[in-house]
C-alpha cells in the first residue's frame, strides 16, 4: 500500500496553477442509479444512467490582480467553463489525477476578525457532448508530465496503465508559463514500452506559442489506446515552456 501525502495535492485551472492558494480539496464522483424492479426478483436492481460529480477547494483569499481572486472571478463568469485537473499528488509522472471540463457554481470569501480571509469554490463538470462522447463527468487519469519547465524536445518515460482500452480517452494540457514561438506537444502510446511496439502518435495538442493555453484533447470513443503512454515535445522553437499533461 502506498500512502498519499495530502500536501502534494494540485489544482490546475486553465492556464493557472492554483495549488498554493488552497489547503483542502474534495473530489466527489457520483452517478444516478435508476430502480429497475422485475417480477421474480426478491431484491431491487438498479441501472446506472448519468455520471456526475463536483470539486470543492478551500484555502486563503488573495485579491491582487494576478492571483486567485482574479482567477476565481474569471472562472465564475466564463460561460464555457475551463479545463481543470486536480488530484492528491503531482510530484511525478504516473501519479493519479482527475480531469473535468469545469464550470464554477459558486465561490465564497470568508473573512474573520483577527484572522486571514478564507476562500472556497465549487466546480461542477459539464461534459462537451459534441466532442466528448463516451467520457465520464469526471475522469480518473494519470499524469504524463508533472508541471515543470522544459527547454528543448523531450521523450518522457512511459507510464504503465496496466491494460489497453478500446474506449478512446481524454487528455488535458495546461501551460502556465511560456517564452516560446512554436512547440508541439503530443501523447504517444505503445503496447510494451519497448522496441517490439515502438511508440506512435495518439493525440497532438494545438501548437503552443508565447500565449498561455490549456486544452482538453479527445481520443474518439471506440479508438484503441494501448497500455503504455508517454508525453513528448516533438518540436521546440523558443526558450522555456512549463506544461502539465494528464
Amino acid at each position: 500500500m502506498a500512502d498519499v501525502v495530502g500536501k502534494n495535492s494540485v489544482i490546475l485551472l486553465g492556464t493557472n496553477a492554483l495549488t498554493t492558494y488552497f489547503n483542502r480539496l474534495t473530489i466527489d464522483r457520483s452517478r444516478t442509479l435508476v430502480a429497475t424492479p422485475k417480477f421474480g426478483n426478491d431484491g431491487m436492481t438498479r441501472s446506472a444512467t448519468l455520471h456526475d460529480g463536483r470539486l470543492v477547494a478551500t484555502g486563503l483569499h488573495d485579491d491582487t490582480a494576478t492571483t486567485v481572486g482574479a482567477y476565481m472571478d474569471t472562472f465564475f463568469t466564463t460561460a464555457a467553463g475551463q479545463v481543470m485537473s486536480a488530484g492528491p499528488n503531482l510530484t511525478t509522472a504516473g501519479n493519479e489525477t482527475f480531469l473535468l471540463q469545469a464550470k464554477s457554481v459558486n465561490y465564497r470569501i470568508n473573512p474573520t476578525a483577527g484572522g486571514m480571509s478564507g476562500l472556497e469554490f465549487e466546480a461542477l463538470p459539464d461534459r462537451l457532448a459534441t466532442t466528448d462522447a463516451g467520457a465520464l463527468a469526471i475522469e480518473r487519469a494519470r499524469w504524463l508530465h508533472a508541471l515543470s519547465a522544459e527547454t528543448s524536445t523531450v521523450n518522457s518515460a512511459g507510464v504503465d496503465f496496466t491494460a489497453g482500452t478500446t474506449n478512446g480517452g481524454v487528455a488535458h494540457l495546461h501551460v502556465t508559463a511560456s517564452t516560446v514561438t512554436a512547440v508541439t506537444i503530443k501523447i504517444q502510446h505503445s503496447t510494451d514500452d519497448a522496441a517490439g511496439d515502438p511508440y506512435a502518435d495518439l493525440l497532438t495538442f494545438t501548437a503552443v506559442g508565447p500565449s498561455l493555453t490549456s486544452e482538453r484533447g479527445v481520443v474518439a470513443a471506440g479508438t484503441t489506446v494501448k497500455r503504455w503512454l508517454r508525453f513528448i515535445i516533438s518540436s521546440f522553437v523558443g526558450t522555456t515552456i512549463t506544461p502539465a499533461v494528464a
